[in-house]
């Protein structure tokens, strides 16, 4: 009877586990903006954070809709997943891969078609082809 008990409390921790970072558990993109993004994007992401001025690039507006449909859903997503140097940008934007679970990326970049009510529809970089 221990071993079946200690066996059904693996079985439900391993669950629990696999289920953390799936949709089972609605991501708050607007959260995570506000938490990760803002203090250099702005809380209402127009690049006016409170870090902005000390920056030697300047944070990109993600309210700006014509500067952000210049970019696509994919090219976002590297750059998010990237990072600030990897796309020629301000080092202090850390590659944000190795904090975000793949939903909650893709929960930023619709948050930022949000922001910039846009649709994001510029050309991927390496595709060269529109996405929408």
């Amino acid at each position: 009877i221990m071993k079946k008990g200690i066996l059904l409390i693996l079985l439900a921790v391993f669950y629990v586990a696999s289920f953390s970072s799936s949709s089972l558990f609605a991501v708050d993109a607007n959260q995570l903006y506000q938490w990760h993004c803002a203090q250099c994007h702005g809380v209402k992401g127009d690049g006016k954070g409170p870090n902005a001025e000390f920056l030697s690039v300047e944070p990109l507006d993600h309210t700006d809709d014509h500067e952000m449909n210049e970019r696509s859903p994919g090219r976002v997503t590297n750059d998010i997943i990237g990072g600030g140097k990897k796309v020629g940008k301000s080092t202090a934007m850390p590659n944000w891969g190795e904090n975000f679970a793949k939903d909650e990326v893709s929960a930023l970049v619709e948050h930022l078609k949000k922001l910039c009510n846009c649709k994001l529809e510029g050309k991927d970089e390496e595709a060269g082809e529109k996405k929408s």
